[in-house]
């Protein structure tokens, strides 16, 4: 336990460095390609902080714990709004939304819950449910390339300064990467030591390890002001997930889908979707409202140990 609980520490330390580089990275190189801050966000970010999730999914796969995959997936999509959204919100007071930026991706995160919903309905998501989200994931893709009016501040950006950060991005995602998956490990052994279920395991502790990135580069975009960055990084977290990590395991095998996750997990995953949907309303999710979603988060962990385990 003692060691695990190092490991633990050491590769959180290595995720809040190597996010905090990933941020300034993704940022100078979304603004020498005149891309908007928002698609950098829920794009080069999204992608790039899912790459944990996407790991574990393929190798639990292979490993024959297919079961997990979805449980992962659903449990990472519901942190990320309820808990990475919520403390993002208490550390730096409030969220600010620009709703204009993100009515194209609004009806995607919406398909992909109903998606995900309907696939699992018979307890297996097979690989037609892989291909139709693979689709949907592509349909993301191309509304991420459609140009827009939104105008932003464009920074001045040498060519060796772009060089640099081509290989400080890289290097940053290996570190997300590699920092993730000793991050992911550590919680599996300490949940295990402490006699937890495996898709229980999956909903919680794996899912929120895999989620630390979005939540350390969405509270540092945030604090750089960036917070088109860091609503992007979870809308398109969530879309990516939704589709992209769920559909490319199953074409490798049907995933199962387990009694916690469909009578439980996807109800909860909707229900934190439906108030990230109504919080941003107003254009902002407020400091009140992040204490609201990390306090859902933290009933939707006690109720499920308590009830599941």
């Amino acid at each position: 336990m003692i060691f695990w609980s190092l490991v633990f520490l050491g590769s959180l330390i290595l995720l809040i460095k190597s996010s905090d580089f990933f941020v300034d990275a993704s940022l100078v190189i979304g603004n020498h390609l005149k891309i908007p801050q928002h698609i950098i966000g829920i794009t080069l970010v999204a992608l790039g902080t899912s790459l944990p999730e996407l790991a574990s999914s393929i190798a639990t796969v292979l490993k024959g714990s297919s079961e997990v995959v979805l449980s992962t997936v659903v449990g990472s999509n519901t942190s990320n709004i309820l808990l990475i959204l919520g403390i993002t919100a208490i550390v730096n007071g409030k969220i600010n939304i620009n709703l204009k930026e993100l009515k194209r991706f609004i009806p995607l995160l919406i398909i992909s819950v109903i998606w995900l919903i309907i696939s699992c309905f018979d307890n297996v998501f097979g690989r037609f449910d892989a291909l139709v989200a693979l689709i949907l994931m592509a349909v993301f893709l191309a509304t991420c390339m459609y140009k827009n009016d939104i105008k932003e501040e464009e920074e001045i950006i040498t060519e060796t300064s772009i060089t640099k950060h081509v290989l400080i991005f890289m290097a940053s995602i290996a570190a997300i990467y590699f920092s993730a998956v000793y991050l992911i490990n550590s919680l599996q052994k300490i949940s295990a030591m402490l006699g937890v279920g495996e898709d229980i395991i999956a909903l919680s502790a794996l899912a929120l390890g895999t989620s630390l990135p979005e939540l350390i580069v969405s509270i540092n975009a945030t604090r750089k002001g960036k917070h088109s960055v860091a609503i992007g990084n979870i809308v398109g977290s969530n879309i990516f997930n939704s589709f992209a990590i769920a559909g490319i395991p199953a074409l490798i095998s049907p995933l199962i889908v387990t009694f916690n996750v469909t009578q439980f997990g996807l109800p909860i995953m909707a229900v934190a979707t439906l108030l990230f949907l109504l919080f941003i309303i107003d254009s902002k999710i407020n400091r009140l409202e992040g204490i609201c979603l990390t306090s859902g988060y933290l009933v939707f962990i006690i109720w499920m140990f308590y009830n599941l385990s």
